[in-house]
């Protein structure tokens, strides 16, 4: 991961702050500037931020995204069997969130505290911008 500091004021909501270009991510928070390589969780965080307050089923963000290098699951033929499969959908979809906010937070502390408070993550997965400051990420 690359990172450069300041280079000007602190990037505002419009500065397009969350960018796939190639196999990285461009991510810039408070003037700095981060470069990430891409990942299903990177994907999520982007798909959170650029749909501010909306919560989003994780079997739909698993679909929004994109299934790569994921084994399709043969339908599941009870109820029993669709309830373990949309467990296991949230538990993953949780698990790459939260690894991608560490990795974040381990070269941009305050970037990854500030993730940590504004993403939900369970059946249905948000990104919480706080009503009294402008949001800070990019949609």
């Amino acid at each position: 991961m690359k990172t450069s500091g300041p280079a000007g004021p602190p990037a505002t909501h419009d500065a397009g702050l969350f960018k796939l270009e190639g196999d990285f991510w461009t991510v810039t928070f408070e003037g700095i500037t981060l470069h990430v390589r891409d990942s299903k969780g990177m994907h999520y965080l982007a798909h959170l931020v650029r749909h501010p307050n909306t919560p989003v089923d994780v079997r739909e963000l698993i679909a929004t995204v994109g299934a790569r290098g994921v084994t399709r699951r043969k339908q599941a033929r009870t109820p029993r069997g669709a309830k373990l499969d949309r467990e296991r959908d949230r538990s993953a979809v949780g698990k790459r969130i939260r690894s991608a906010i560490a990795h974040l937070n381990t070269h941009h502390p305050r970037l990854g505290r500030f993730l940590s408070t504004s993403i939900r993550t369970g059946y249905e997965c948000s990104y919480v911008t706080d009503p009294e400051h402008s949001a800070p990420l990019d949609r």
